[in-house]
């Protein structure tokens, strides 16, 4: 008896997926095939299917060219980037990825405030010591107090 867990089936599904595109390449040309067979013209469909060294290069480069285009088409209208907008909004990974990454730029942004802060009242002329002390002191403990709020979740 086989035993059967996620992670295999999930790696079949991503096969079967990744497989599906190579099958509609085939069922594409079989479709391009049946409805040159089924043109009206019967001189151009016996030319075609009578001299297949010429018309099916000249079929496969016509394929080619428009598949070409369409993905241009696709890429300069921006159809693909909402796609993978979309589907990363459903994604939950992504979104935590997201939300990570915002949390940590928020971590950033505070603590180069803070260090410039600090750094312009170092490079102020000293009136008295106990000022730079300070300021070095309020940016060490918000440092630490910032250190206990972690963003990444505990595995």
């Amino acid at each position: 008896m086989l035993i059967y867990n996620k992670k295999t089936l999930i790696r079949w599904k991503v096969y079967v997926d990744r497989s599906k595109m190579y099958v509609g390449y085939i069922q594409f040309s079989l479709i391009i095939f049946v409805f040159l067979k089924s043109l009206e013209n019967p001189v151009l469909t016996e030319f075609i299917f009578e001299h297949p060294s010429i018309s099916f290069p000249i079929v496969l480069l016509t394929f080619l060219f428009f598949s070409l285009f369409i993905g241009y088409l696709d890429s300069k209208l921006g159809l693909r980037e909402e796609e993978i907008r979309n589907y990363s909004v459903s994604n939950p990974i992504l979104m935590e990825m997201k939300q990570t990454l915002q949390v940590l730029n928020q971590m950033i942004l505070t603590d180069k405030a803070l260090l410039e802060e600090a750094i312009s009242e170092l490079r102020a002329p000293l009136k008295s010591p106990s000022i730079s002390a300070r300021v070095l002191a309020v940016y060490k403990t918000r440092r630490t107090l910032k250190g206990m709020t972690s963003p990444f979740r505990s595995v």
